[in-house]
This record gives C-alpha cells, structure tokens and sequence, in this order.
C-alpha cells in the first residue's frame, strides 16, 4: 500500500471503521479508569473529533490508552497547549 494510501475505498467504509476505532478508544479509556472525571471525557471527545476520519491516528491513539495512566498521556503532543506529539514507547 502506498504511503497515505487509504485502507478503504469507499467514504463510507471508512465512516463506519473511524465511528469504530473512536469507540473503541472511548470504551478502553473507560475501562481503565482514564474518564472518570468530566473534563476527561469532555478532552477525550474533542480530541477524537478533531482527528476526523485520520484512522491511522486513531489507531496509534488507541495503543496509548492501553499503556499510559492518564487522558492527557494518551493525547500527548495533540493537546491545544503543547507544541509537538509525544513519541510512542
């Protein structure tokens, strides 16, 4: 696959792929504790909005909710008051 090439072919198959992933990421963070406060869940939704449709995002997004302690390290580097993305361990 080419670099930027999409996995998908159809706008609508990667709609329904991204509602997924964002679930997904949503329901791991929940599940781990990290949207147990308001402002959590609040930051969560608006940054994975802002990701639209960037599946690949999405996805590196998902592996960080699943090693960090916090909402703020799973969006590290992606927050309105940080300049450069985290790098991934």
């Amino acid at each position: 696959m080419q670099a930027g090439a999409s996995k998908f072919s159809s706008p609508f198959a990667r709609v329904f792929y991204w509602c997924g992933q964002v679930d997904a990421l949503l329901a791991v963070m929940e599940a781990r504790g990290l949207l147990s406060a308001p402002e959590s869940r609040t930051l969560a939704e608006e940054c994975t909005d802002a990701c639209r449709l960037d599946t690949d995002y999405l996805e590196t997004l998902l592996r960080r909710a699943v090693k960090v302690g916090t909402v703020e390290e799973v969006f590290a580097g992606h927050l309105p008051d940080q300049d450069s993305p985290a790098e991934d361990e």
